[in-house]
């Protein structure tokens, strides 16, 4: 039977680490036999919605971009389906 849940950390522009707060979360919600593990709006980042600051644009990135990948491998690691909101670059 699924056992999902939720994680929410105060978010950094270093991608790092935001990435060092996913594992920790994702392996403390494996430990506790969650299955399905939703992150908050752009867990890759910080919230950058009410300013349109340019320089803020540099943050994005691809769908095969490296807090994707890490966070790809974290849940491979502790055997999650995770849900990953990240700044997405689109081009």
């Amino acid at each position: 039977m699924p056992r999902a849940g939720v994680a929410q950390f105060n978010g950094s522009i270093n991608w790092e680490e935001n990435i060092a707060a996913v594992r920790r979360l994702s392996l403390r919600a494996s430990e506790a036999g969650v299955n399905l593990l939703g992150f908050h709006e752009l867990a890759s980042t910080i919230y950058p919605p009410f300013k349109e600051d340019p320089a803020l644009f540099k943050l994005a990135e691809p769908d095969t971009g490296p807090s994707v990948q890490a966070a790809r491998a974290i849940a491979r690691e502790c055997g999650l389906v995770m849900v990953y909101p990240f700044f997405e670059n689109d081009n």
